[in-house]
């Protein structure tokens, strides 16, 4: 697995988010597919294409930002060159910055070209949208809850336009419509587990749904601030998450993320966390990037188990001698800790990410 293009691209993620709410405890999840069973080679685990295409500032909605102005919302499409597929996979990369600053456009953000190369080349469509942000407000960890809850909001609204975008212009793009995974850093990541959690409250009740998230250390707003009603907390059939924290960071505190993890296992919901022990902020601590670096393989059997299995983009084979039962759960513990710069020392994970056997050029 070529993923040197990660640490070189990703840099210095400057984003943060101080939404969440104090707890702790860790969820157990179910595997979705036996890793044994999950082919080893080829698109969605090794790099297929040598070649991206991108296209730029496409405007995907408007949207009255904080100081009353009517802005377009833009997005840009980064997809592998010569690929022939008419369906193929999206990750919706979501930048950092505290809701503050941040660009779309901007790998030190976690949301650029470089980031997104590393995905492309493995065969996924990768978008990166455009959200509105708050330049007056303070950066977290220094936000009014208030304000921050707002700014979740707007973003949220955002991004939920963009995917109706992408799900409204899917057969243009290519793209499945239902394999569409938010993948962000910090507040991109408080954006991504809002999104996967956040249907069927009351504060967003035609919230879009997604079939998965992945959060680089961000948290999910579970309960308003404002109204006291939940938000983004988990409850039954809500997506599953995977999410990266350093269990020092000091912009977005470890039980903001572990809390919810922990909620989640008492809904029956899948969410998995990979602590970094001794590691803090992306933004601010050097051995973040290195680390999820290293954890990439989780990443894609994450997105294999739940999205590319399921929806049929990769070919599982059935078991020579089926067993008489139709269903087994076979419960695995979700958290791999890793040493402060050492190597990642997993309890329990896949033993191999997946790959697609669809047909291809590239």
């Amino acid at each position: 697995m070529a993923v040197a293009g990660l640490v070189a691209s990703v840099g210095s993620v400057v984003a943060s988010t101080s939404a969440g709410l104090a707890g702790s405890g860790l969820a157990t999840v179910a595997s979705a597919q036996a890793a044994d069973d999950i082919p080893a080679e080829g698109r969605y685990v090794e790099p297929v294409f040598d070649e991206m295409e991108t296209t730029e500032d496409i405007v995907y909605g408007q949207a009255v930002n904080v100081d009353g102005v009517t802005q377009d919302l833009l997005l840009d499409i980064y997809e592998p060159a010569g690929d022939t597929i008419q369906e193929r996979p999206v990750l919706l990369l979501l930048h950092g910055g505290s809701f503050v600053f941040g660009d779309h456009k901007s790998d030190a953000y976690g949301a650029g070209p470089g980031v997104a190369r590393t995905f492309v080349e493995l065969g996924y469509v990768v978008v990166s949208p455009q959200y509105r942000l708050r330049p007056d407000m303070a950066p977290a960890p220094h936000t009014e809850p208030a304000e921050m809850e707002a700014a979740i909001l707007d973003a949220q609204d955002d991004i939920s336009a963009a995917l109706a975008w992408l799900r409204g212009h899917a057969g243009e793009h290519r793209i499945d419509p239902d394999a569409i995974v938010p993948f962000g850093f910090s507040a991109g990541g408080a954006i991504a587990w809002t999104l996967a959690w956040m249907p069927g409250a009351d504060a967003r009740p035609d919230a879009v749904d997604v079939p998965a998230a992945v959060s680089v250390a961000g948290a999910p707003l579970e309960t308003s601030v404002i109204t006291g009603e939940p938000m983004a907390a988990p409850t039954a059939g809500d997506a599953p998450v995977l999410a990266y924290h350093g269990d020092a960071d000091g912009v977005v505190p470890y039980e903001y993320a572990a809390g919810p993890c922990g909620r989640a296992a008492a809904a029956g919901v899948r969410c998995d966390l990979i602590t970094f022990e001794g590691v803090g902020h992306p933004a601010v601590d050097p051995a973040f990037v290195p680390l999820l670096t290293a954890e990439v393989d989780v990443t894609l059997s994450f997105l294999a188990e739940e999205v590319l299995v399921p929806l049929g983009f990769i070919d599982v084979p059935a078991p020579e001698d089926p067993p008489r039962s139709t269903t087994t759960t076979v419960p695995i513990t979700n958290q791999t800790t890793v040493p402060a710069g050492g190597a990642v020392s997993p309890v329990a994970r896949p033993a191999t990410p997946v790959v697609g056997v669809p047909d291809y050029t590239g």
